[in-house]
């Protein structure tokens, strides 16, 4: 219907957080920089559910449904040049360019031990984002980076025992970087 078009137009003009319910289940949201539609809100979201919580092997892999986990220790002295940010493009004595992109992260193992789950957000979570001196909610956190709120629930965090160590696909926690 001619109506429903014209919502969708008038929606586009709206600030983030818009959501409007189509026919046949459809719903049409407004996501910072995005526009979604998809059958529910939880449809809206790329990242598979988590469903708990899961000890990550280091090293090893770790298979989940809808996520594959490597974690690999590296050997600091195999490695030149010093991190820039989260995913630094180091580079090895080997000639081997350690991996730069969102989905893949490096922490000082002596900062955040050896005991690491996968899960996703909970009420009262606290993360330091990279770059911050102190921690903010994760809420906070995730509504400045502009993480669409269908996505918010699903993406996966990596965590130690004391604190989140990096929000998957977007910022690892200050207290975990690489430094030397």
């Amino acid at each position: 219907e001619m109506r429903h078009i014209e919502e969708i137009m008038s929606a586009l003009t709206k600030p983030a957080g818009k959501r409007l319910s189509l026919p046949g289940g459809l719903i049409f949201s407004v996501e910072y920089n995005r526009y979604l539609i998809g059958q529910d809100r939880e449809a809206l979201s790329p990242f598979p559910t988590l469903g708990g919580e899961f000890p990550l092997k280091l090293p090893g892999k770790t298979i989940l449904p809808g996520w594959n986990i490597e974690a690999t220790i590296i050997d600091p002295s195999a490695v030149k040049g010093k991190p820039e940010g989260a995913n630094a493009p180091w580079e090895t004595t080997k000639g081997i360019g350690l991996i730069n992109n969102d989905f893949t992260a490096y922490f000082d193992l002596d900062k955040t031990g050896d005991k690491l789950v996968l899960r996703s957000r909970q009420p009262g979570d606290r993360f330091q984002p990279l770059g911050m001196s102190q921690p903010k909610k994760l809420g906070e956190f995730m509504i400045d980076a502009k993480i669409p709120q269908a996505w918010r629930r699903r993406i996966p965090l990596v965590c130690s025992p004391q604190h989140i160590l990096w929000v998957v696909g977007w910022r690892i926690d200050d207290r975990v970087k690489v430094t030397e």
